[in-house]
């Protein structure tokens, strides 16, 4: 009888950054002044999470976004996001595309 091999198994791979990742606690993107720090015409109104994503990845000066319960998206620049002001009706999220402090 023929001795039996062995199933070669897949090797583990890195998964990869996502591009936004959200930061806790759960709340509204702040700058470490504790301000908002909008950028300019950085608000969009009755909009989408994937939309406020997609805005935020065609600026060149975006490194966050905050999306609330009322489909309101806020931009805020590559520098200074500090941690969230907890607030049930914000999301913030850190874009990954750049090396950020």
């Amino acid at each position: 009888t023929a001795t039996p091999t062995a199933t070669p198994t897949a090797s583990p791979t890195a998964s990869p950054t996502p591009l936004f990742t959200e930061l806790m606690p759960q709340g509204c993107c702040r700058n470490s002044g504790r301000g908002s720090n909008t950028l300019p015409g950085g608000y969009l109104f009755g909009t989408t999470l994937e939309f406020c994503q997609a805005a935020c990845q065609a600026r060149t000066d975006c490194g966050a976004i905050e999306f609330t319960t009322t489909n309101r998206c806020e931009l805020h620049p590559l520098e200074d996001v500090a941690a969230p002001r907890a607030d049930a009706a914000c999301r913030c999220f850190r874009y990954n595309a750049f090396e950020l402090p």
